[in-house]
């Protein structure tokens, strides 16, 4: 097959691929082996470019794609994909098939998180996040392992006076747990430190969450007009569906300021209170 228009598919996807995806998709299928007997036979896929494009983005492969299948054992040797600057690499084996898969995997993630679309995240996020993955056993329920960084990490959501800036921290996950360690960055002027633990042990429908985090010199305009500089320690716990935040502030100065202009109230301009003469109760503007 050659030049598959793969943006041909959206109209079939029932809304699944978004409008306006491109994509193609080339490369050969060799089968070979009794069509009787669909176990014994042998497959070789390779596809040799691959194309997939979406809201100004394009995912490419970086070199050919190469999969078989024989005696029951499927292989990919290598898939490495790119978008912009970010690339995901994955090869595996899967062994038993199809009565006692065993799968031996890895995956490898090099990301932008500038990439996050802004209306998925509600923020405006940036960062280099850097994963490995190392999947092993039944295929049903392999033991997952993997380590990453985040490396020049930026926050800023859209609902709140926040900018999270040069955020560094270290993930490990092990034994069903994520392990969030080494955890520092600015956050609003301020610095910060963070450290937790995430336990998936009743899967990932089913978590126990718990984050800590020490902040120093903070500093917050909000509500608006009121400023602050605070430092102190606050705990992020939750199972997934109910979260508690809880902490110790220490305000260290704070301020409160609104300019007022000398009769902008009678333009409704004022968000100060406008005091009727002949009443005790003022009426808002």
């Amino acid at each position: 097959f050659y030049g598959f228009d793969l943006g041909s598919l959206a109209s079939f996807s029932g809304g699944k691929i978004p409008p306006g995806s491109d994509g193609e998709i080339s490369g050969w299928v060799k089968l070979g082996g009794n069509p009787a007997r669909p176990l014994g036979m042998s497959a070789e896929v390779e596809i040799d470019r691959l194309r997939l494009g979406s809201s100004g983005l394009s995912l490419e492969n970086k070199g050919p794609i190469r999969f078989n299948f024989r005696g029951g054992t499927g292989e990919l040797e290598e898939l490495r994909l790119g978008v912009a600057d970010s690339e995901i690499r994955a090869s595996g084996v899967v062994r038993g098939l199809p009565d006692r898969p065993d799968l031996d995997g890895r995956l490898s993630l090099d990301f932008d998180a500038s990439l996050l679309p802004r209306d998925l995240v509600n923020a405006l996020a940036g960062g280099r996040l850097k994963l490995d993955l190392e999947a092993k056993g039944p295929l049903s329920s392999p033991r997952l392992l993997a380590e990453g960084i985040l490396a020049s990490g930026f926050f800023q959501p859209d609902d709140f006076p926040l900018t999270v800036s040069d955020a560094t921290l270290k993930l490990d996950f092990r034994d069903g747990a994520l392990v969030v360690s080494d955890g520092r960055g600015l956050a609003n002027g301020g610095i910060f430190d963070l450290t937790g633990k995430v336990d998936f042990g009743g899967g990932f429908r089913s978590i126990q969450a718990g984050l800590v985090s020490r902040f120093k010199a903070v500093r917050l305009n909000y509500p608006p007009g009121l400023q602050t500089v605070s430092e102190g320690r606050a705990e992020l716990a939750g199972d997934g569906r109910t979260w508690t935040l809880s902490g110790d502030v220490r305000v260290a100065q704070s301020s409160f300021r609104e300019d007022v202009y000398p009769g902008a109230e009678l333009l409704g301009f004022s968000s100060l209170p406008l005091v009727e003469p002949s009443g005790e109760i003022p009426a808002y503007y």
